[in-house]
């Protein structure tokens, strides 16, 4: 009999070079998330942008709720409509807010108008930035033409949103830039209920 030419067989060791996939994907670990490197940064700028959103838009309402109650109050305006909050404008958005703030009816005169709320906590360049685009501005500009209905900004400065240092309240009409001076917003500063029918009527 003829023997068998067998040769021995050898296990085929990988190569050092061999380059294993990067996990991009998190994954669990004794029951918490881990996230690669890139993933973990991408993760903590969309909630940093997140939080800076919530923030802004909890200002926004608690100035809101300031020039509600402490510029229109019951008393004297009937509140027609508000803007709806983060909350359910993020579930699923509401068009009306795109419209101003506020709406109220002044009780006396029976003038119907809206309010925009705008908080800043500075000034920046020795502005108040009341707006960030010609685009908001010139929507403004169009609802109040459209539905004929005056609208005015409601502007407050310093201090916390829901206790402002300086307010102002300026027809929309009067404004001609999206940054205002200090000079031109010290002749439309509210210090007592009376600046308020002066200029909305």
């Amino acid at each position: 009999n003829k023997k068998q030419n067998i040769q021995p067989q050898t296990k085929s060791i990988p190569s050092k070079n061999t380059h294993t996939k990067t996990n991009t994907k998190p994954y669990k670990k004794d029951d918490k998330f881990i996230f690669p490197r890139e993933e973990y940064k991408k993760y903590h700028q969309e909630k940093n942008e997140e939080n800076k959103k919530i923030e802004a838009f909890k200002k926004g309402e608690e100035f809101e709720n300031y020039v509600e109650n402490n510029l229109f109050p019951e008393k004297y305006f009937i509140l027609l409509s508000k803007t709806h909050n983060y909350e359910t404008n993020n579930k699923r958005y509401v068009e009306d807010s795109l419209k101003p703030d506020l709406k109220f009816r002044d009780k006396k005169t029976g003038k119907i108008f809206y309010v925009e709320c705008k908080f800043r906590s500075n000034l920046y360049q020795n502005k108040f930035h009341w707006t960030k685009s010609d685009k908001q501005f010139d929507r403004y500009k169009d609802i109040e033409l459209n539905e004929n209905i005056e609208t005015f900004i409601a502007m407050g400065l310093g201090g916390t949103a829901n206790n402002p240092n300086k307010v102002y309240l300026m027809p929309l009409r009067e404004i001609k830039y999206t940054a205002l001076y200090p000079s031109v917003l010290k002749n439309w500063e509210i210090t007592n209920i009376y600046n308020i029918f002066k200029i909305v009527n």
